[in-house]
């Protein structure tokens, strides 16, 4: 069984990248499909910090997703299970 990770993030800058290498430490790479950040308008560096990771391809499957407008962790919840490429589906908080 494979598992996507759907993590709501607003205004985690400093915390979004430990939690991610978290995240792939614990989570073993044959059960881990991808990490879905989706960024609900942060008005600090979370977005950057999150292309960073993606851009350096330390790790596979992550992915981000942006909201333009603050919509509240359910929407961004919602938003990134859309998204998902998996049925199996596993939430975390991005703080």
């Amino acid at each position: 069984m494979r598992i996507t990770v759907v993590i709501p993030a607003l205004n985690e800058a400093g915390n979004i990248g430990r939690l991610i290498a978290e995240t792939y430490e614990h989570v073993p790479a044959d059960m881990l499909a991808e990490v879905i950040v989706v960024d609900d308008a942060s008005t600090d560096s979370t977005g950057e910090e999150i292309k960073s990771l993606i851009r350096a391809g330390n790790y596979r499957g992550l992915r981000y997703l942006r909201h333009d407008t603050r919509s509240g962790q359910t929407a961004a919840l919602c938003s990134g299970i859309g998204a998902a490429t998996n049925p199996v589906i596993a939430t975390m908080d991005g703080d």
